[in-house]
């Protein structure tokens, strides 16, 4: 997309072949869902489904996995807060050639400034998004649905 968010003669980095996603417990017992970011918030959907649950997360499938550093609306939102809100942890690469991860116990001070500032801090290689269990959506004049799901 010329003109949209890049320079002229600058460095293009493409996540295309960054689509690992799992499950996993944290230690404290934090359900999350790990993503790279060449994913679309539809494949997390469509992985979590399966599980019975889901993230707060945008609302519009083909989006990209960086709305997480971003507001992001959710169905889920009222309950839980925006995207940006529920980001339990990042695998950040920094520009000094280190890959950290951010969290509020590792990284704190990087882990507020990414989920506030976007990708000004470094590359976030891997986003660790808490999930929660799936609830019922209803919606006037039509049948129940799994949240997300249409």
């Amino acid at each position: 997309m010329p003109g949209a968010s890049h320079v002229d003669e600058s460095v293009l980095i493409t996540y295309d072949n960054m689509v690992e996603i799992r499950t996993t417990t944290a230690t404290d017992g934090t359900e999350v869902v790990a993503i790279e970011p060449g994913l679309h918030w539809g494949d997390v959907y469509t992985y979590t489904d399966q599980f019975n649950k889901t993230q707060v997360t945008g609302r519009f499938y083909p989006l990209g996995i960086g709305l997480a550093l971003g507001v992001g609306f959710s169905f889920l939102s009222n309950a839980h807060g925006f995207a940006t809100h529920n980001g339990y942890s990042f695998e950040i690469a920094l520009a000094d050639d280190r890959i950290v991860t951010a969290s509020q116990t590792s990284n704190s001070d990087l882990y507020k400034a990414q989920k506030r500032g976007g990708n000004n801090f470094g590359i976030v290689a891997r986003y660790n998004q808490r999930i929660f269990k799936a609830e019922r959506l209803w919606e006037e004049n039509q049948t129940e649905d799994w949240l997300g799901l249409t």
